[in-house]
């Protein structure tokens, strides 16, 4: 989360992302990333994904086809592979070409 990115903190995003997280928590879906249960005890160990990066592909960020729960653990190391690799490519898929 970029200190300065005010769509994290927009009304729509809030309310979208609760809505996805109810929803995922209700079906008792793994993470959408590494396939593990999720941790619903614990305040941040969920984190509601873009599938497809949100800077990459503005027009999905709110299209909840595009989001996914995943660990914060998955989130930070998708993260960091993305931006760490010149070559990180996000395939149709929505993963980084060559994770996994």
């Amino acid at each position: 989360l970029m200190a300065g990115d005010k769509f994290y903190w927009s009304r729509e995003w809030k309310a979208l992302s609760e809505s996805v997280k109810r929803e995922w928590r209700a079906a008792g879906r793994p993470c959408g990333f590494c396939g593990k249960p999720l941790d619903w005890g614990k305040k941040y160990a969920v984190v509601v994904d873009h599938i497809r990066s949100k800077n990459s592909h503005p027009q999905l960020a709110l299209e909840r086809s595009n989001l996914q729960c995943i660990c914060h653990g998955d989130n930070s190391r998708k993260r960091s592979w993305i931006d760490n690799s010149k070559k990180a490519k996000v395939g149709i898929d929505g993963f980084p070409e060559g994770w996994g």
